[in-house]
């Protein structure tokens, strides 16, 4: 097979020029067109037929894709970018331009021509690396000259047309490096027994991995209702702030390893299974599994069993579970509402939480022993032994892609079960909470994101369930069983703005791999660190900020839309522009503010029920996702 890459450059700014496409392989071949006024959609699929092999690949190719098929109709951009509206049942309809058909599904580009056989699928293998296309290649250990690349990454906003000779071996160099990166992704899943052939990213990979563990038989059909309840079970990952602005330290960062692939290794075949309703709490205890009806008594009613009155009220507090409203947020009430949590979350919040009242649940009743995840500590002991960075990556992100695909709700979910993807997003939300008794004084309890927490007490925590992984050794000599809670310190403490955005107070300590800034981008955030503080000092928890120094691109899918019966293209289309995202400090719709820099949880009425999860129709986040997935590498 030749391994070949495809890459594209542009002149200016604004007006941008798209003047290059190239392709090169292993073999030696080099293929190009260029135009220095700019090249045509026409131009460019002409070259792309025109190329000797039928598979290249890419990295970050929706810039390419914007730029190439300029010249297409709003209607055909807009309906070539969104495949869910060409469906036809087991297939996609082309989309026709010049006697061309194109497609495009997630990352899989295809082009060919209604006169002869000849088409080439490009692959954009983005998603399997989710890093700087640089990065990617040095933790692949590609020999190549990673600085001379990187150098000319960063003059690319000022190339001029005297430069194309340097701009077309740059370019080059890029294609062949796609091709091997190609390449060792294929060789990578080989050695880890799977045939990769689609490259959708790490989704691929699990969905490789469910086939050889023969998953999708296991789902069973659950009875109508019980899907119904699953729904309403069903929430993602614990993002919660109890405090915003600085924390003093050390802060005792904890996380779990591989969270959601643990919570998968124990997951119940519901091939053999049959559900049974019950009103008898007892019955809990010797379940192996169920769905819990809960409410939340008021602080009126609420016995404290010990419990220390900032640990059950004020702002130390923390719920116990999540709660849906019915414009989708999700919060964590300390007092009043009503749902359905799975039973390890269940029996956690209960032993915490003298306020959760019982209110029925629908027992799993097993007639078999099937462990149909049982393979998944086996690819995690072989993901550890690879390491994290280069093919240990690859293992690394198909592991956590299997809860992806178990909790697929477009396309052709093959693998989704409500029932499964509630249990295991419940059990990592049941850990956390048992990483919150472990603490003594609740105060000290600060953030938590998904799988981890932080903390400005030293925690013991419980150890995981045996997976046969208790002996698994990570590159630094340490013993990281899966399930297991790794700790990391941060000595001078940290800067907490919002939900999944933090950073260290000591500005030598922000790193890379410390920074968070869900939303924004780690390098926004560590750009506008000390700006984000002084805002805070400023003005406290009313505090806003706009972001600066961060240039976006605008692609073809945030700047074509559908307005009423009408398709629109904006004039942005296709350039570049300073991009200045407003940061703010208020908890809402999370928490509420309570004295300085405390939050405390909502306290609703104990007869509201949280709302059925359903697909987002949050057009502004779409959007900003859109704008995110648009940029060049």
């Amino acid at each position: 097979m030749v391994w070949a890459g495809i890459d594209g450059e542009g002149l200016g700014r604004n007006p941008h020029r798209y003047v290059l496409l190239a392709s090169a392989d292993d073999q030696g071949g080099r293929y190009k067109v260029e135009n220095v006024k700019g090249l045509s959609t026409y131009d460019c699929l002409c070259f792309l037929v025109s190329l000797p092999f039928n598979v290249a690949f890419s990295y970050a190719f929706q810039y390419d894709l914007t730029m190439m098929l300029r010249d297409l109709s709003d209607r055909s951009l807009y309906r070539l970018l969104r495949p869910e509206l060409r469906r036809a049942e087991d297939y996609f309809i082309p989309v026709e331009y010049r006697g061309f058909r194109l497609n495009l599904i997630g990352t899989k580009f295809s082009v060919g021509t209604q006169y002869r056989p000849k088409s080439l699928t490009i692959w954009d293998t983005f998603k399997f690396f989710q890093c700087k296309f640089t990065k990617a290649l040095e933790e692949w250990k590609v020999e190549t000259d990673i600085e001379a690349i990187e150098t000319m990454k960063n003059k690319r906003s000022s190339f001029t047309e005297a430069d194309m000779p340097l701009i077309r071996e740059y370019c080059f160099n890029e294609c062949v490096h796609m091709g091997i990166l190609g390449r060792l992704l294929v060789e990578a899943h080989k050695e880890a027994g799977l045939d990769l052939k689609s490259f959708y990213g790490a989704g691929s990979t699990g969905g490789l991995l469910l086939d050889r563990m023969s998953i999708a038989g296991k789902r069973g059909n659950q009875p109508e209702l019980l899907e119904q309840v699953a729904k309403r079970a069903f929430f993602g990952g614990r993002f919660e702030n109890a405090i915003v602005g600085p924390i003093q330290g050390p802060v005792y960062n904890y996380d779990i390893s591989s969270a959601y692939p643990y919570g998968i290794t124990r997951l119940p075949c519901l091939e053999h299974v049959r559900w049974r309703y019950t009103t008898d709490e007892y019955e809990l205890e010797s379940a192996y599994h169920a769905c819990v009806r809960w409410s939340l008594r008021g602080s009126d009613h609420r016995e404290r069993r010990g419990v220390a009155p900032e640990q059950a009220g004020g702002p130390a507090a923390w719920g116990p579970f999540p709660f849906r409203t019915k414009k989708g947020n999700i919060i964590f009430p300390i007092e009043g509402g009503n749902g359905w949590a799975w039973l390890k979350e269940y029996r956690q919040a209960a032993f915490m939480f003298p306020n959760v009242v019982f209110g029925g649940a629908f027992i799993l009743e097993r007639s078999c022993n099937c462990q149909p995840f049982a393979d998944v500590p086996k690819y995690y002991r072989e993901r550890v032994r690879w390491g994290k960075d280069g093919k240990g990556r690859v293992l690394k992100l198909g592991i956590n892609a299997v809860y992806g695909k178990v909790a697929q709700s477009v396309g052709l979910p093959r693998f989704a079960s409500w029932v499964w993807a509630g249990m295991i997003t419940s059990g990592t939300r049941a850990m956390i909470l048992s990483a919150l008794n472990a603490c003594s004084v609740w105060s000290q309890f600060h953030l938590i994101a998904t799988d981890g927490i932080y903390t400005t007490e030293r925690l013991t925590l419980p150890p995981p369930e045996d997976t046969g992984t208790y002996d698994v050794v990570n590159s630094k000599g340490q013993l990281v069983p899966l399930g297991g809670w790794e700790e990391k310190i941060i000595p001078g403490g940290m800067f907490a703005c919002r939900p999944g955005v933090n950073f260290p107070l000591d500005p030598a300590a922000r790193k890379p791999d410390i920074i968070r800034g869900r939303g924004f981008g780690r390098k926004a955030v560590y750009e506008n660190a000390d700006a984000i503080m002084s805002a805070y000092y400023s003005a406290g928890i009313n505090a806003t900020l706009i972001l600066r120094g961060i240039e976006r691109f605008h692609g073809a899918k945030s700047c074509v839309r559908h307005e009423g019966s009408a398709y629109k293209r904006y004039d942005r289309y296709g350039s570049w522009s300073k991009f200045e995202p407003k940061i703010s400090f208020n908890p809402m719709p999370k928490r509420l503010e309570a004295q300085g820099n405390r939050l405390i949880p909502h306290s609703i009425p104990q007869s509201v029920e949280s709302a059925p999860y359903k697909e987002s129709a949050d057009v502004k986040l779409e959007l900003l996702e859109d704008i995110d997935d648009e940029q060049p590498d």
